[in-house]
């Protein structure tokens, strides 16, 4: 007797890390974008982008890699925050997260929205 098993991947895209929250909160000032990871293997950083519609320009919003705040290859997660003081009072934005792993390779989360509050 002989037991096959067949199977195909259609779609393989694997990121350094898992995810477990994204959100955005308008405040007085700006916009909290918040998120938490459970684990980060071999992550190296992330980028901030956003956008005033979900099919507009995504404009980068922090000048440097914000960095990990695990060792790479770390099977732990952490809690991030990032501050969007340049949001404008009253506008709408959508915001990505993107991860950037040991290799260069990246996945994009999002978008989450927000309106700064006055």
């Amino acid at each position: 007797n002989c037991g096959c098993l067949f199977g195909m991947i259609t779609q393989s895209t694997v990121t350094s890390i898992y995810l477990t929250s994204f959100t955005a909160e308008g405040v007085e000032g700006g916009i909290n974008v918040l998120w938490e990871t459970a684990n980060e293997s071999d992550n190296l950083g992330f980028n901030i982008y956003r956008a005033e519609s979900m099919e507009g320009e995504r404009i980068l919003l922090n000048g440097e890699l914000i960095p990990t705040n695990v060792p790479p290859g770390s099977p732990f997660g952490a809690s991030y925050s990032f501050f969007d003081e340049t949001a404008v009072t009253g506008v709408g934005y959508y915001y990505w997260l993107e991860d950037i792993d040991l290799a260069g390779e990246s996945g994009m989360h999002g978008p989450v929205t927000a309106i700064t509050l006055q």
